[in-house]
C-alpha cells in the first residue's frame, strides 16, 4: 500500500515524496520543539560533509543529522498511514478492546516477572 497522505508543514501541504524533496531543497525548514533548528539544515550539513568528508567525525555527524530529519518526516507519514488504516478498518470500540487486550498482556507479564523476582529475592523496592 502506498501512503498518499498529506501533512501540513509550515502552512503548506506535502505528500511524503514532496516533503522530502522540500527538505533537500531547503524549501522546508525543520523545527525542534517549536524552534527553528539551524543545525538540521540540509544545505549546511551537506557542505559540512563535502568540507570534511563523510568518513570524518564532522561528516558522520552531518550525515546523521540529515538521516534523522528524513527519518522523522518519514515516520510522520507512517503514523498518518497507520491512523488512516485504523480509522478505516476499526470502530473506536474495537480499537479500545484491542488496546485493553495488550495492556492486560503487559500487566500479566509484569506480575509474573515480579513473582519471579520475589522468588529470587532480586526485587529491591
Amino acid at each position: 500500500m502506498i501512503n498518499t497522505g498529506v501533512i501540513n508543514f509550515s502552512g503548506k501541504n506535502y505528500n511524503l515524496a514532496d516533503a522530502m524533496k522540500a527538505y533537500l531543497t531547503n524549501e522546508l525548514s525543520v523545527t525542534v520543539g517549536g524552534f527553528s533548528a539551524v543545525e538540521l539544515n540540509y544545505q549546511a550539513n551537506k557542505e559540512q560533509i563535502e568540507r570534511y568528508g563523510l568518513s570524518s567525525v564532522q561528516g558522520k555527524e552531518a550525515a546523521d543529522r540529515i538521516y534523522r530529519v528524513l527519518n522523522k518526516i518519514n515516520q510522520q507519514y507512517i503514523n498518518l498511514g497507520i491512523e488512516n488504516y485504523l480509522k478505516a478498518n476499526f470502530t473506536e470500540e474495537e480499537l479500545e478492546t484491542r488496546i485493553n487486550v495488550k495492556l492486560d498482556q503487559q500487566n500479566k507479564y509484569n506480575d509474573e516477572l515480579e513473582g519471579i523476582l520475589d522468588t529470587l529475592n532480586l526485587r529491591r523496592f
